[in-house]
């Protein structure tokens, strides 16, 4: 009976071990590695110069480390690409030349997309970072 009391015990200690060996290994490794997935080939919209309306034209990308977010960001690009035009039509000229105004609006962009992917895909974390990867305006 002690033997099998023994055997018991060293099988459910056994994977917890496990576990924490996987936990060192990865810390060891350091942080994932980035993976980017575009929003849409390119964004071209109209926006306000003044009294002039103006073509913007711009790349995004997100990034995560995280193939569960990368593949919700492929699965639902329609809804992404929507977020992101409704964003940018609302922006100026002046903003999206200025770089303090520029990152602003990069910063809200990973705020919207964020909340995008919770609400249709239940992801409330993951993705990290938007990046404008090109930038025009006619």
């Amino acid at each position: 009976m002690r033997t099998y009391l023994a055997l018991t015990l060293l099988l459910a200690i056994l994977p917890v071990s496990q576990l924490h060996a996987a936990e060192e290994e990865a810390k060891q490794e350091g942080p994932k590695k980035a993976l980017y997935h575009p929003i849409s080939e390119k964004f071209v919209v109209n926006v306000q110069d003044g009294s002039k309306m103006r073509f913007m034209q711009l790349k995004v990308q997100a990034m995560t480390r995280e193939e569960r977010v990368g593949e919700a960001i492929e699965a639902n690009i329609p809804a992404l690409t929507h977020t992101m035009i409704m964003l940018l039509t609302q922006q100026d000229a002046a903003t999206m030349r200025d770089l303090q105004g520029r990152e602003q609006v990069r910063a809200q962009a990973l705020s919207e997309l964020q909340k995008v992917l919770g609400e249709v895909a239940g992801l409330n974390e993951g993705l990290e970072a938007v990046y404008f990867t090109d930038f025009v305006i006619q």
